[in-house]
C-alpha cells in the first residue's frame, strides 16, 4: 500500500506541470519523460509569464552538492508571445542528460526580475542502463536522439552575422567589386583619353589687372585698413615695373622710385599723380595718417590708369638703379 502511494506521488511529480506564481511573474515547467537511458536527453518545457520582459532572467538553481549527477546541455528561449499589453509569455527548453543510472532530482528552475521571483518545484528523473547485446556489436546505435529547435528569421540573422565566414565572403565580394570598378575606370580612360586643356598664360598687364581687382575685392578700404591697402597697392605697381622694365624696385623708397621713373616718358600730370599716391602711401604707413576712403579709391583708380598707360605706350627701358 505504501509503495503504491509512493509511485502515485512520483507520477504526479513527473507528469504534472509544476508552476510557481507571483503577481507579475510566473514559471511553469513540464518534464517530457519520466525515464531515460544513460546518455539520452530529457527536455523540460518552460512557460514563463512576465510583465518585465527585458529584465527577466531564468536559470537552473544551483544545488548544494559540488557535482550534480546530470549534465545541462542547453537552456534556451524558443519563442515569445504577447499575452496582453502588459504580460509577455516566454517559451523555453531545458535539455539535460545523465550518464549515471540513478534517480536524480532536478533542482528548481528560477525566473527572476528586479522586483519579483518565481521558481518551479524540484522534478524527478529516473536514469537506467540500456540493455547491451555484446554478442551483436554491429547493432549498437547512438542513443542520443537529436533535439531540433525551430529558428526564427532573427535567429538565422544572428547566426549568419556572428560567423566570421560571412564577413570573409563579404570582404572578398567587396574587393572583387572595387577591383572591377577600378579596372573598368582605367579601361574607359584608355579608350577615351582626357583631352589636354591648353591653359593660356596671362600676360603681365592681365596679371596686374587681376591683382588690382583682387585688392579691390578684399574691401580693405571699407574696413579702414588703409596701411595694408596702400602697402599692397604699391607692391603691385612695383612688381609690374620690375617685370616690365627689369628693374629692382622692391626695396626702393618713394623718392628713389620717382627718380627711377624719370627714365620713363611720363607726362607731368602722370608724374604728379604718381607722386601724390606715393606720398599718401608713405603717410598712411609711417606717419599714422588716416586718409579718406575716397582718396584711397582714387589712388587705386590712378595706379590702374597709370599701368594701362605704361602698357599702351610700350616703353621699355633697361636702365637700372
Amino acid at each position: 500500500m505504501k509503495k503504491s502511494h509512493l509511485l502515485l506521488y512520483l507520477g504526479l511529480i513527473l507528469f504534472t506541470p509544476i508552476t510557481s506564481f507571483s503577481q507579475n511573474l510566473s514559471i511553469q515547467g513540464k518534464l517530457n519523460r519520466s525515464e531515460i537511458k544513460t546518455g539520452e536527453q530529457a527536455v523540460i518545457d518552460l512557460t514563463i509569464r512576465t510583465n518585465n520582459l527585458p529584465q527577466t532572467q531564468f536559470y537552473l538553481k544551483e544545488e548544494a552538492q559540488k557535482e550534480a549527477p546530470y549534465t545541462v546541455i542547453a537552456l534556451v528561449p524558443v519563442d515569445t508571445v504577447d499575452i496582453s499589453s502588459r504580460i509577455k509569455e516566454i517559451s523555453a527548453k531545458l535539455v539535460l542528460t545523465s550518464f549515471d543510472s540513478t534517480l536524480i532530482t532536478i533542482p528548481p528552475i528560477v525566473a527572476k526580475t528586479p522586483t519579483d521571483s518565481a521558481e518551479t518545484a524540484p522534478m524527478g528523473l529516473k536514469v537506467i542502463q540500456p540493455e547491451v547485446d555484446s554478442k551483436h556489436p554491429s547493432n549498437f546505435k547512438d542513443i542520443k536522439a537529436p533535439w531540433d529547435v525551430s529558428l526564427s528569421l532573427k535567429d538565422w540573422l544572428i547566426l549568419i552575422l556572428s560567423s566570421w565566414i560571412f564577413w570573409v565572403v563579404i570582404a572578398v565580394l567587396v574587393g572583387f567589386y572595387i577591383a572591377y570598378r577600378v579596372f573598368n575606370y582605367y579601361q574607359s580612360k584608355k579608350a577615351n583619353p582626357t583631352p589636354q586643356i591648353q591653359v593660356k598664360e596671362l600676360s603681365l598687364i592681365e596679371k596686374t589687372e587681376a591683382a588690382l581687382l583682387q585688392l579691390e575685392q578684399q574691401q580693405l578700404i571699407e574696413q579702414e585698413l588703409f596701411k595694408e591697402f596702400y602697402s599692397e597697392l604699391i607692391t603691385i605697381f612695383k612688381v609690374y615695373l620690375n617685370e616690365s622694365y627689369s628693374w629692382t624696385t622692391t626695396e626702393m623708397t618713394s623718392n628713389e622710385l620717382m627718380k627711377q621713373m624719370s627714365s620713363v616718358e611720363l607726362s607731368s600730370s602722370e608724374q604728379e599723380m604718381l607722386r601724390l599716391v606715393l606720398t599718401e602711401a608713405d603717410l598712411s604707413k609711417f606717419a599714422k595718417y588716416t586718409p579718406s576712403s575716397d582718396n584711397a579709391r582714387l589712388a587705386l583708380s590712378q595706379i590702374r590708369q597709370l599701368v594701362r598707360e605704361l602698357h599702351r605706350k610700350g616703353l621699355h627701358s633697361s636702365t637700372d638703379i
